[in-house]
């Protein structure tokens, strides 16, 4: 059943839609029945036609429209809930909070353009329609990249800043409220939706608030001064910007979680747990964990002093994020120390360079000593005797060195056994010391020394290592990864509150995975109470953690039945 066909219960003048039970309309005094169609759809308010509903929260309920005149412009209505326009000081309150909402004009704010009431009585706003989708929707069970959550989260305070520099406070930010569109360019641009519960604080500081300890907001991203009632100012904001980043950064969980008292003695007593705590596996650029931790400290004097000095804080972990990539080249800073100046190192290098002319001197004055020396001495020894055997140059030795004596035995036993009667010499032989040196060996004499020389031994070589073994290392195992495949809701409860919900127990969800890949069916409702009640399903670990579902707002109408599937995906 879907949103606009449910029934709901409403003025049967005015057609204001109440959540509380009101016998008659505080308006007009009609009496307050159960329609089975919004009677608002198709109707002209002012100047605009109601097309559709887009959503509803805890002050009205948003709904597409056109102008009557120009039917191309679109734009989007919100009708204060008849239970909020039951007092005539929470009307005046929202035209005051309408007012200053219009005078915010920036890229990253839902521009403002009207104000009326109905003829009833019942006041709403005209704003700009955004053609996109509710942060909510992009956040899933897995950690958003904190890149992302960066880009995303220093152009929503931007819008922040400016409006908080027109002294105006949002006091509702949380996913739902922040619109996310696609740019020109392909860029993802979010834009601050919904500043029904805004307030002005004026410049002394001092907000107002229309009852003494009235707190509003969500409490899932309020801050403990908001839900005890206290006065708040634009730190505020940021501590809800801090629990959207933690639910981002952590894949939809939230420090602190549970029944509105109980969250609201949780934030009042104790900080806020840290993401690495909640999330031991998700990797963070350094200085964003603690960002987020400040945002979202228990005292408001804790927190960072503004928007702008969130988006300086973003800038730096971007600026360091870049440094760190880089880290595996860069060079190790704990060696400059030891590191020349280049101008020092070339004049080093010059002046090892005049070395070498010295040096060549050196050693051409003791060559020409050297010379000197040999000529004088052979001149006073006379030439060296002519041997009575020419000089036999050895020959170059086999690749395997052998001793040399078997060499000159097998010469000498040669000489022997072919010249037994050398002939006389009847004459010495002059000859001169340069023809000496130039004497040959004749070849018949190395022949025969060749043929007896033996080969050398064979050298044993060991044959070659066998190649390694490389084993082959088996497959990785493959992990079983919890997911929300579907939700299907019938009833007075929107899907996005009930997938919420059921997002806030993926934790004790994901402690059921098995150990092969299945889909799990699950069957339950949410009555006034908005716990999951008579829980069935395949699973009996599923169904123990689907009990802990409870939603922000309870069924307006009856209880509202949900049918969930709940997938265990096998990833390497």
């Amino acid at each position: 059943m879907s949103a606009e066909a449910a029934a709901v219960w409403c003025c049967s003048k005015c057609g204001a839609v109440y959540h509380k039970d009101f016998p008659r309309c505080p308006n007009d005094g009609a009496e307050v029945v159960l329609a089975l169609r919004d009677p608002l759809l198709d109707q002209s308010i002012g100047h605009y036609v109601i097309d559709r509903l887009i959503g509803e929260g805890g002050m009205g309920r948003v709904y597409a429209a056109h102008h009557t005149s120009l039917q191309a412009k679109r734009y989007a209505i919100k009708v204060l809930l008849g239970d909020v326009a039951a007092t005539s000081s929470m009307r005046r309150r929202f035209a005051m909070e309408a007012e200053s909402a219009s005078r915010l004009d920036h890229p990253n704010v839902v521009h403002v353009i009207d104000f009326g009431e109905m003829p009833s009585g019942l006041p709403y706003i005209v704003m700009d329609f955004v053609d996109g989708v509710a942060l909510t929707e992009l956040i899933d069970d897995f950690a958003m990249d904190p890149a992302r959550v960066i880009r995303l989260a220093r152009a929503v305070c931007e819008g922040l800043a400016y409006a908080h520099d027109a002294n105006v406070i949002h006091r509702d930010l949380k996913p739902d409220n922040i619109m996310v569109v696609i740019g020109p360019d392909g860029s993802e641009i979010p834009r601050i939706a919904d500043f029904g519960l805004a307030t002005t604080v004026e410049p002394g500081g001092n907000s107002r608030l229309t009852t003494t300890g009235m707190a509003m907001g969500t409490p899932a991203y309020a801050a403990p001064e908001q839900m005890a009632g206290k006065r708040v100012d634009h730190k505020a904001d940021l501590y809800a910007l801090g629990m959207t980043m933690f639910e981002m950064l952590t894949g939809g969980t939230l420090p602190f979680e549970g029944h509105p008292l109980e969250m609201m003695t949780q934030k009042a007593h104790k900080e806020a747990p840290t993401i690495t705590q909640i999330s031991p596996t998700v990797v963070l650029p350094r200085g964003l964990e603690e960002l987020v931790a400040s945002l979202i400290r228990r005292k408001a004097v804790d927190r960072p002093a503004s928007a702008r000095e969130v988006i300086e804080a973003l800038d730096k972990i971007v600026l360091g994020t870049v440094v760190d990539e880089r880290a595996a080249t860069a060079v190790d800073t704990s060696l400059v120390s030891d590191v020349r100046p280049v101008a020092i190192k070339t004049e080093g290098i010059r002046r090892r360079a005049r070395v070498w002319p010295w040096l060549a001197a050196t050693i051409v004055v003791a060559a020409a000593g050297a010379g000197t020396w040999w000529w004088t001495t052979q001149r006073t020894q006379g030439p060296a005797p002519i041997a009575s055997t020419p000089v036999v140059a050895p020959t170059p030795p086999p690749p395997i060195a052998t001793p040399p004596k078997p060499v000159v035995a097998a010469l000498e036993h040669e000489s022997v056994s072919t010249d037994a009667t050398p002939p006389p010499i009847t004459e010495p032989r002059h000859r001169s010391t340069a023809t000496t040196r130039h004497v040959q060996p004749r070849a018949h004499k190395l022949e025969p020394a060749t043929k007896t020389v033996e080969p050398p031994p064979p050298v044993d070589v060991p044959p070659p290592p066998p190649p390694p073994v490389v084993e082959t290392p088996p497959p990785a195992p493959k992990t079983i990864v919890t997911q929300l495949a579907s939700v299907d809701v019938q009833g007075a409860l929107s899907q996005a509150q009930v997938r919420r919900a059921i997002e806030r127990v993926m934790p004790a969800l994901r402690a059921c995975a098995p150990t092969t890949p299945q889909m799990v069916q699950a069957h339950f409702t949410i009555d006034e109470s908005r716990r999951a009640q008579q829980v069935s399903g395949s699973a009996s670990c599923v169904v123990a953690a689907l009990a802990g579902v409870r939603t922000e707002t309870a069924p307006d109408v009856g209880d509202a039945t949900v049918d969930v599937k709940i997938s265990f995906v096998a990833k390497p």
